[in-house]
């Protein structure tokens, strides 16, 4: 869980970055290259900030940063 960084006394900054990696394999035990699932790594991030006492949040959430190809 992150940790909001005060700013200036008004709010507090969240910032996350989230990574994941999914291992190849095969669909079947043939491991036909027709079956063959690839690799891949994806990269995710939350940026938010809210003023102290104001109830309302604002955020960025981009996902898939590096516009990774995956099925």
């Amino acid at each position: 869980m992150p940790m909001p960084t005060p700013l200036a006394e008004n709010g507090a900054l969240d910032a996350t970055v989230n990574y994941s990696y999914k291992a190849s394999f095969y669909h079947y035990a043939q491991n036909s290259i027709y079956d063959y699932e690839p690799s891949y790594s994806l990269v995710n991030a939350r940026v938010t900030y809210g003023p102290d006492g104001k109830g309302w949040r604002l955020g960025v959430y981009p996902r898939n940063m590096f516009d990774k190809t995956y099925f």
